[in-house]
């Protein structure tokens, strides 16, 4: 299943460089995201969200491609959503190739951290309990993460690593 996935998502991916971005919210958030499995829709949206409006501020006009997903437990297996998103380290502009050499942790995660508290806001407006845990997070600072070292020098290198890594259970099966 892994491997099918693998070579379905490398027809997509154009063979370039790719950055790895794991993007993580603040564990005051987590019973809030396993009360409510439909609001992982909006982590998703919004961590590609944060990558676009920031590429698009840092590079204008520059379209490159992304694959993300939601991985929902730790290493210790424990409930705690996060987005691994896979991007093309460069884009086209007017149909020229543009390099991307990095994209700065700190600005990415200012910016995560602020669109999905307002997303998460406007998404249950009178959920009392969902406002506190945001407030107190944002003001804190403290797990919106954003790990922004990861290279491929390939799409395919890519694919693999995440279908690897998300496709097998967490525990060894042998």
């Amino acid at each position: 299943r892994v491997d099918n996935w693998i070579s379905d998502i490398a027809r997509d991916l154009f063979d370039v460089p790719h950055l790895h971005i794991t993007l993580t919210v603040d564990d005051l958030l987590w019973p809030h995201f396993h009360a409510d499995r439909s609001r992982l829709k909006i982590l998703l949206k919004t961590a590609a969200l944060a990558v676009r409006e920031l590429v698009e501020e840092l590079y204008p006009d520059v379209r490159i491609g992304l694959v993300y997903t939601v991985h929902t437990s730790g290493r210790d297996l424990g409930f705690k959503p996060h987005v691994h998103l896979v991007m093309t380290k460069g884009g086209l502009k007017d149909g020229k190739w543009v390099e991307i050499d990095k994209l700065p942790g700190g600005r990415l995660a200012a910016k995560w951290r602020y669109l999905l508290c307002k997303r998460l806001r406007q998404a249950r407006p009178h959920d009392l309990e969902l406002r506190k845990a945001i407030d107190q997070g944002y003001r804190d600072h403290r797990g919106y993460q954003v790990h922004t070292d990861s290279f491929y020098p390939k799409g395919l290198d890519a694919a693999k690593y995440i279908g690897r890594y998300l496709g097998h259970p967490p525990l060894a099966t042998s």
